[in-house]
This record gives C-alpha cells, structure tokens and sequence, in this order.
C-alpha cells in the first residue's frame, strides 16, 4: 500500500448488524497485510459476548478520520464463545497414616 492507505479489520456482532451499526475497526489501521487480534479485547466483543460475528477489512485513506476507499471481499463470519479456564493443578498432600499405638515398635538399624 502506499504511504497513505491503510487497512481496517473490522469485527461486528450479529446484533450490531441487525440493527444497521456501522462495524467497528478490530485494531489499530495497518499498513501490513496481517495482523494479530486478541478477539477478547475487539471492543463489539468486549460489548456483546459469545455469538455470531461477522469481520471484512476495508481499504482506508490514513486520515483522521479515516475515509473508505474500498472494501475487500465480502464479509465473513465466525462464532465467539468465551475461552474456558485451564484448572491449574493442585498437588494433593501425601498423607502418611500415623503409627497405630497398638502395633510394635518399628526395628532401629544396626549401626
């Protein structure tokens, strides 16, 4: 892209899209052509939670604010469900049963 053109990754939810939001940019605008997202910090998903998502990127002059030049394909779709904790293990105490009084003392070694 040129010096003045960026890409905007933008994720919106169902909801959003039923009631004619326009979709929220996911992160920062770039000028690279692929970018890491952190799905739990893309704010439609911060407001709405697990569902339908929808996501397209859009060609965009880096101005404030930015003005669209194009859209890239169609948009698309994915499910978001809230990621499930990993249990951190827990080490059992090793119980060592206490002597029964009524049994006899243990041998002492030879020494």
């Amino acid at each position: 892209m040129s010096g003045n053109r960026a890409f905007d990754l933008r994720i919106w939810s169902e909801r959003e899209d039923k009631a004619g939001v326009e979709p929220r940019g996911a992160v920062d605008l770039t000028v690279g052509t692929k970018v890491d997202v952190t799905l739990e910090f893309v704010p439609a998903v911060r407001d709405y939670g697990e569902g339908l998502y929808y996501w397209t990127v859009v060609v965009v002059l880096d101005t404030e604010p930015p003005q669209v030049v194009g859209e890239w394909g169609e948009k698309r779709w994915f499910l978001y469900y809230e990621p499930t904790p990993t249990p951190t293990p827990t080490r059992e105490p090793t119980r060592t049963p206490a002597p029964d009084p009524t049994d006899p003392p243990a041998p002492q070694p030879a020494g």
